[in-house]
């Protein structure tokens, strides 16, 4: 991992349309990958949309509600 690389895994365990993810990374152009459940295989998924609150947040929304994983990077 290079030096200055951080990242932050965050678990949906409640199904949500928005999931709200605090990762105190300090930008402001993280690079975010969603991963869900799909008939019991784990896929990478684009959220309909990701939206950067602050430096330390984004919002992740999807059209559905929705449980798994995301990482921030």
């Amino acid at each position: 991992m290079p030096i200055g690389f951080f990242s932050h895994n965050h678990v949906q365990s409640v199904p949500a349309v928005k999931w709200t993810v605090v990762h105190n990374l300090g930008t402001m152009a993280p690079a975010v990958d969603v991963i869900i459940l799909y008939e019991g295989v784990q896929q990478k998924i684009i959220p309909q949309d990701v939206k950067v609150i602050s430096k330390t947040t984004v919002e992740i929304l999807f059209s559905v509600a929705r449980t798994g994983t995301a990482a921030i990077r």
